[in-house]
């Protein structure tokens, strides 16, 4: 009896993630299709893949070098680790709305634009590092792995909530979200400028970026209010006042 139900229970919260959720599942089907038909497309065209790579003379690679891959089993690893970082945040968020521990609203949109901008800001502070420094003259920048490293920032920011929420601690989630963005930051901010930085780093660089970037916009989705919600405690207010005289 309790083994049906412990069945149920995992199928029902299968079934919720991605029904409930399908638009964040179309939207990076979408994405995957378009990486794979340009890398695809790549693997016989040379020119295509500099053209869409991020490099000091090709600004267009802040966007253009997240959809492109140069070997087939990039392509293929990419898609299972962007698939299987997306199922955990789906099921996460099914699971903590089921036990009352989740957010106040809605993370789904911002799942889906929030990695994106975080990539596209964390290529742009790179393509600033190849103006600015001159031994990035030859950088060249592809790949999935951003968004990658962005879709785990955001699940990760998402996690961390739950669990203090959990804990009945979420008033410290803000306070030590900053502290570790702007350490982080810092750091960071020192060790691309930090003579003998070597332009291979800003591999690595761009990543840790990405995941940093998504995690901010997930903090910043969780602590705004939806704006109906605060409507509607503002005239929950303004009703309780007027029926005092």
């Amino acid at each position: 009896m309790q083994q049906n139900s412990s069945k149920r229970y995992v199928k029902g919260v299968i079934t919720d993630s991605f029904l409930k959720e399908k638009n964040v599942c179309l939207f990076y089907a979408i994405i995957f299709a378009i990486m794979i038909l340009v890398s695809f497309i790549g693997f016989s065209n040379e020119d295509l893949i500099l053209r869409l790579e991020l490099s000091r003379g090709n600004p267009l690679g802040i966007i253009t070098s997240i959809f492109i891959e140069s070997r087939l089993q990039d392509v293929l690893l990419s898609i299972a680790s962007a698939s299987f970082i997306i199922l955990i945040f789906l099921l996460i968020k099914s699971i903590s709305n089921f036990y009352n521990v989740g957010t106040n609203r809605s993370l789904s949109f911002p799942f889906m634009i929030g990695p994106l901008v975080s990539v596209i800001a964390a290529n742009f502070i790179v393509f600033l590092a190849t103006i600015s420094i001159q031994s990035y003259n030859y950088f060249r920048l592809s790949g999935f792995q951003n968004l990658i490293q962005s879709l785990l920032g955001f699940t990760l920011c998402m996690l961390f909530y739950i669990f203090l929420k959990a804990r009945s601690t979420e008033r410290y989630f803000l306070v030590v979200s900053i502290i570790f963005f702007l350490v982080f930051f810092g750091l960071l901010f020192v060790d691309i400028f930090v003579p003998g930085f070597t332009y291979s780093v800003l591999f690595d660089v761009s990543k840790l970026v990405s995941l940093q970037l998504s995690y901010l916009i997930c903090m910043i989705s969780i602590k705004i209010e939806h704006p109906n919600r605060v409507h509607i405690d503002i005239f929950k207010r303004f009703k309780g006042r007027s029926n005092l005289f």
